[in-house]
């Protein structure tokens, strides 16, 4: 299915990116962490940060140069979402008493594209905060045990505070 999704929405969005406004870079991406093997980066993003491709499709696009071709093909990326002071991982289902929304996340070289499908009624105030784990492709033996899609896990091993 994650096949699927790159296919259909990657070309809807570049079709977007290509008519939207060239001064939008997306949102701040922050560094909390890195070290050899290892780079962990935070955005925050609020309603007005979306783009909208439909009215059961919405996107964002953060720019991560740590996301190389070579990382893509070797490494491993891991999205979290921050729901109520929790890190999950991406793909999650987000449910409302007005329907539910599926958030994914797809990247390419140097852009982590984050959608939300389905039918999802966020508010004014609403803000999502996100952490982009990317992981080259050499870890060393010592962290192989790590579950990598538990950020509090991931926290804990490298010691990063945030």
């Amino acid at each position: 299915m994650a096949g699927i999704w790159k296919e259909i929405n990657l070309g809807a969005i570049k079709k977007a990116e290509t008519a939207a406004q060239p001064d939008h870079k997306g949102p701040e991406v922050l560094t909390v962490f890195h070290n050899r093997f290892m780079s962990v980066f935070s955005f925050h993003v609020t309603l007005r940060d979306w783009k909208v491709l439909s009215s059961t499709n919405s996107y964002l696009c953060a720019n991560i140069v740590s996301l190389t071709e070579e990382t893509i093909a070797t490494g491993k990326i891991y999205t979290f979402l921050d729901v109520s002071g929790r890190q999950v991982i991406l793909p999650f289902m987000y449910h409302q008493s007005q329907g539910s929304a599926c958030i994914r996340s797809v990247c390419e070289t140097q852009k982590m594209y984050v959608s939300i499908l389905g039918q999802f009624v966020p508010s004014v105030h609403d803000s999502f905060g996100f952490k982009i784990v990317v992981v080259s492709g050499k870890i060393p033996t010592r962290f192989r045990w790590l579950n990598w899609e538990n950020y509090s896990a991931i926290r804990k091993a490298f010691q990063i505070t945030s």
